[in-house]
């Protein structure tokens, strides 16, 4: 089910780069550039709405239904009125762009970091516990209940304002507590 909103948040954020990027630049980029695009507004959208909604399943399946909603009746009003350059057609072409960097990704993340699926090392020793930190207090500590929209503290130090880029820590408690 969390995959479902994160694919639904790609989705809208592909079709309104196709949209207005389509006829300039081909398929793979408007992919790239839309669907972090798209994931980063639904950020937003529930960073904002998760204060006067709380995080459920409820939430964030209403949430995925509407992205995906909104990303088909995109799609079906573009396709009506331009389409998209398309410079490579080749499903070849598509697996060595876009799945052979996932599957190298995947791996190397898998045996680089992850020990045992559960213990780290390496690099992230040190970072993991911060960010785990950051995703708890969204989930289910300090920053649960904003009184305003950046009213966020430190889970570390009591009653200290967050000075850290957290969206996408928060994005990751939203698939934490929605699903």
């Amino acid at each position: 089910e969390s995959i479902f909103l994160v694919l639904s948040a790609a989705f809208l954020g592909y079709e309104i780069f196709s949209r207005l990027l389509g006829s300039y630049l081909d398929i793979f980029t408007i992919f790239g550039i839309g669907s972090s695009f798209g994931i980063i507004l639904s950020s937003w959208i529930f960073f904002i709405s998760s204060l006067y909604i709380p995080l459920t399943y409820v939430h964030g399946m209403t949430h995925a239904l509407i992205l995906f909603s909104t990303g088909i009746i995109l799609n079906l009003s573009r396709k009506k009125q331009n389409k998209i350059k398309s410079s490579f057609t080749s499903h070849t072409i598509f697996f060595f762009s876009v799945f052979l960097p996932f599957i190298f990704l995947s791996l190397f993340i898998e045996f680089s970091i992850l020990y045992k699926e559960n213990i780290t090392r390496g690099a992230c020793y040190g970072d993991i516990p911060f960010h785990m930190s950051l995703i708890s207090s969204f989930s289910y500590g300090c920053n649960k209940q904003r009184k305003s929209l950046f009213d966020i503290l430190t889970p570390f130090f009591a009653n200290e304002q967050l000075a850290y880029t957290f969206i996408p820590d928060f994005y990751s408690s939203v698939l934490l507590s929605c699903f």
